[in-house]
């Protein structure tokens, strides 16, 4: 399997999903990621669920795979010092710490470029390194809300919901991947590192980009709409008789195929639905008609149908369907991996492939500081002063 990053040195400095999700991103790819870990470790290490027999935590293990784990106290002077001769031979840095909180530890942007001018370093924030709320702290649900995505996000009448996944945290750290990669470029030609931003705020604003343009177009402020999207009628979720299907016509074309298809070619010649215009001004009603339609069917004779005229159709899978699903089984499915405890698990698959290959030898998340004693010795560190800093309790080893 290609790894194209193999021989890169990333540094992880972060907790929860942001920082983690890039690092496991550049990971997948080849590079060598060194987690930087407190010494009561990542806050994921304590959320529930756990594995059944080694009682790992599963929100770390899905995010923290292919990754070292270096637990040091950042508080100590001699913390600092390691972290510091770590951050020399990085070749990134990823820092989802609040803004300032690095600086203010001695170890923030300006002390390392001193040290290591070569080094991209990416600062992972929640409202950006600039402004009255920079140094606010931010979660993903927080984001969510200030950003505007809740304000469109269920159904309409209903209260504000988030998305299911954390939308905010990973698209900002696939933000943060994207800067560091196509910084590594400039880098090769110069020499020279830089400073890399990628902000929860502003991820999800940019997210929201359509909606952006169509509410400076239309004067209309956008609104929760469900399963559905505002350009298209009908798009959305439909009941069928044993579960829901999504069909999404695009197109008046596919709405006539769509018809035909369910035994209703006469539908489309009715004025209230002749074409997209005035499906979308009559949406509550093209909604319901073409939902009553729908209904008359299993959720497989929808999709069938729907297939063989080309139309956007889909039974609304749960994990369990999906995983047996013969499309998602013929791509590999899920990996397995396994711990050092013995136990076995399952993550999904790198996205990426390259000439058709996928990843197939995955490290599992490490333990809290089990890789400390290998780090420090490839940075110089003495077997004397290894143990000196464990026996201060600086750096913590598993």
């Amino acid at each position: 399997m290609l790894q194209p990053l193999k021989g890169l040195r990333v540094i992880e400095l972060g907790a929860i999903l942001a920082a983690p999700y890039a690092g496991s991103l550049l990971g997948d790819l080849g590079a060598e990621v060194i987690k930087i870990e407190p010494p009561e470790g990542d806050t994921a290490r304590s959320w529930p669920p756990f594995t059944d027999k080694a009682h790992l935590p599963a929100s770390f293990l899905a995010f923290n795979r292919n990754k070292k784990s270096i637990c040091v106290d950042l508080k100590t002077d001699d913390g600092r010092e390691a972290y510091l001769r770590l951050a020399d031979s990085a070749d990134a840095i990823i820092d989802n710490f609040r803004y300032g909180a690095s600086d203010r530890l001695g170890i923030g942007y300006e002390v390392v470029r001193a040290r290591n001018p070569g080094a991209i370093y990416c600062s992972i924030t929640g409202f950006g390194r600039s402004g009255p709320r920079a140094e606010e702290g931010a979660v993903d649900l927080l984001m969510q809300a200030f950003s505007g995505v809740m304000s469109v996000t269920g159904e309409p009448g209903r209260p504000p919901v988030r998305t299911a996944t954390s939308t905010a945290d990973i698209s900002t750290g696939m933000f943060a991947v994207i800067g560091i990669l196509a910084a590594l470029p400039e880098r090769a030609r110069t020499g020279k590192g830089c400073l890399v931003e990628a902000s929860l705020l502003e991820g999800q604003m940019h997210f929201l980009s359509n909606f952006w343009c169509n509410w400076l177009a239309s004067g209309v402020l956008p609104q929760p709409m469900g399963s559905g999207q505002a350009a298209s009628a009908p798009y959305q979720a439909f009941p069928a008789k044993d579960g829901y299907v999504v069909v999404g016509c695009l197109t008046d074309r596919m709405f006539r195929d769509a018809c035909k298809a369910l035994d209703r070619p006469d539908l489309p010649e009715d004025p209230l639905f002749v074409d997209m215009k005035t499906r979308v001004a009559n949406r509550e009603n093209t909604n319901k008609v073409f939902g009553d339609i729908v209904a008359q069917f299993t959720g497989e004779e929808v999709v069938r149908r729907m297939q063989s005229v080309g139309v956007p159709c889909s039974r609304v899978n749960t994990l369990e369907t999906l995983v047996n699903d013969p499309q998602v089984v013929a791509r590999g499915g899920l990996a397995t991996v396994r711990h050092r405890s013995g136990e076995e698990y399952k993550i999904p698959r790198s996205p990426i492939r390259y000439n058709e290959e996928t990843i197939e030898d995955y490290v599992p998340a490490p333990d809290l500081g089990q890789h400390s004693r290998e780090i420090l010795a490839g940075v110089g560190y003495d077997e004397a002063e290894i143990e000196a800093m464990i026996g201060s309790g600086t750096i913590i080893e598993k």
